[in-house]
């Protein structure tokens, strides 16, 4: 157990060191130029933060475990002790009317580590860890809408260039069919409107469609780009000095229950 205390101590140590040097960069990353990035959401890029949003959730899930499942085997470990271990009695003096008794070095270890647990702060390091999952959640969702967005251009492409070489083809044959003949000897009465004016106004109907589905893409892609920079770089400074504070408080506090644990193993010696 010795041991593992303290190795405990030195991992959350080093896990100090890995956060603080991680806000330092997120926060030098908040003057960052970020003109020449790519401005609309590549496949690749929205891979990318699946992969994020996976790997935030994952750490949320397995921090909750690791500090629930050691809370019950810390808690439960020193109930035992202090239910069946029988202080030691130190004076074994063989006259001595009044023996003097001591708490077993275990127990002062277990107590001391029962009540880190509940000191330290890992209701506030879950919640900032989950509402980050939650910020990448909510930038995957703006990029999927930008991302269908972008697929129905792309059909309304496919269709208008379709279309439009149906009208040029057609449009082709009437003229050809129709040269020579008067406008007004095409349709003298006026009775139904010019095939060709009719099918034109549906081009440019399409035409005007897609542009303003394209202007919309723009603007979603712009959107998308300045809500995603706001959020992370609102929440992942506050997210690393969270972690960073529960890992300076643990590494302190596992640090005092391992001088406890080794003044009681000198004492042994």
């Amino acid at each position: 157990m010795f041991s593992y205390i303290g190795r405990m101590w030195h991992m959350w140590d080093a896990m100090y060191l890995h956060h603080k040097t991680q806000l330092k960069i997120i926060l030098e990353l908040k003057s960052l130029d970020i003109s020449v990035a790519p401005r609309e959401t590549s496949e690749q890029h929205h891979d990318r933060t699946v992969q994020l949003w996976n790997v935030v959730h994952e750490w949320h899930t397995q921090f909750d475990k690791f500090m629930t499942y050691q809370k019950q085997y810390v808690g439960s470990l020193y109930t035992w002790i202090k239910l069946n271990v029988i202080p030691i009695d130190t004076n074994l003096k063989p006259n001595s009317s009044q023996p003097h008794e001591t708490t077993p070095p275990i127990k002062r270890v277990l107590h001391a580590w029962h009540e880190i647990l509940g000191k330290l702060p890992d209701e506030a390091a879950k919640k900032a860890i989950n509402t980050f999952a939650e910020i990448v959640k909510t930038i995957l969702v703006h990029q999927e809408d930008e991302l269908k967005l972008r697929m129905k251009i792309e059909d309304t492409r496919r269709d208008y260039g379709k279309k439009r070489r149906q009208f040029d083809d057609w449009a082709q044959k009437y003229i050809h069919q129709t040269a020579g003949i008067l406008p007004e000897d095409r349709n003298p009465d006026g009775a139904r409107p010019d095939p060709m004016a009719e099918r034109k106004a549906a081009m440019e109907k399409l035409e005007l469609s897609m542009k303003e589905l394209e202007e919309m893409y723009v603007k979603q892609c712009r959107v998308v780009r300045e809500k995603s920079l706001s959020l992370l770089r609102t929440n992942l400074p506050e997210l690393f000095r969270v972690v960073s504070d529960f890992s300076l408080q643990s590494a302190g506090m596992f640090k005092g229950v391992w001088s406890i644990a080794h003044t009681n193993d000198q004492l042994d010696e």
